[in-house]
């Protein structure tokens, strides 16, 4: 092991031999730049108001949780998906109702939002289905929850390569495997079409380019 004490104004390493001071047609200083007025970026939004991208694509007030349908134990569940939450929960009356076998000797204490602290009845391992193909078998806590079957948090979503779009309203896995989540439509009808430009075109910002679109008759 290698120790280093670097005194005020020490360097090591490559700035020991290339000290900016000692070597000519190096910058020397760098003066701060003045700092220049610039216009407030805030928006006065009114309640409920909407702007840019979510103007014109605004979900319903409803939808305030990523869910999706999936399943546990070959079970059809709702699965909530949140990133906020460090470890995974499967609602103890449906793991019991699938046939999980819970271990209540291990138990967890859990904090969310406020001082209250919620603690898990046990531990159990569950079979977790997602876009009818892709399976997992994870270990997930079990307590009491409403409203979902289980919740899936980050030491579920991160090695099952689970990416929330929550401007397309989908549920990425891998392979590039979408779910709509629950409570959301698509963005795009599925009579949308994709289509190439004959020659390349270059747009500068804020430029606009017509394309004639023939369609082909059957």
């Amino acid at each position: 092991m290698m120790e280093l004490d670097l005194a005020t104004g020490g360097t090591r390493g490559y700035w020991e031999d290339h000290v900016p001071e000692t070597e000519p047609g190096k910058i020397r200083a760098v003066r701060s730049l003045e700092r220049m007025p610039r216009p407030d970026p805030g928006w006065d939004l009114k309640p409920g108001e909407s702007r840019g991208y979510w103007k014109y694509h605004a979900p319903g007030k409803w939808f305030k949780q990523a869910k999706a349908i999936g399943k546990i134990n070959n079970e059809k569940a709702t699965l909530l998906f949140d990133s906020g939450a460090e470890v995974s929960i499967v609602d103890t009356t449906f793991a019991r109702k699938v046939g999980c076998i819970i271990d209540e000797s291990q138990r967890q204490e859990c904090v969310g939002i406020g001082e209250s602290v919620y603690t898990t009845l046990g531990r159990t391992t569950i079979k977790v289905t997602l876009a009818g193909s892709l399976v997992y078998f994870f270990d997930a806590w079990v307590g009491e929850l409403s409203g979902q079957e289980a919740i899936l948090g980050m030491d579920f979503m991160v090695p099952a390569g689970v990416r929330l779009d929550l401007a397309d309203g989908t549920l990425c896995l891998p392979d590039e495997v979408r779910i709509q989540l629950s409570g959301r439509r698509p963005l795009y009808g599925r009579s949308h079409q994709l289509f190439q430009l004959d020659d390349n075109a270059h747009l500068d910002i804020a430029e606009t380019l017509e394309v004639p679109i023939r369609r082909h008759r059957a």
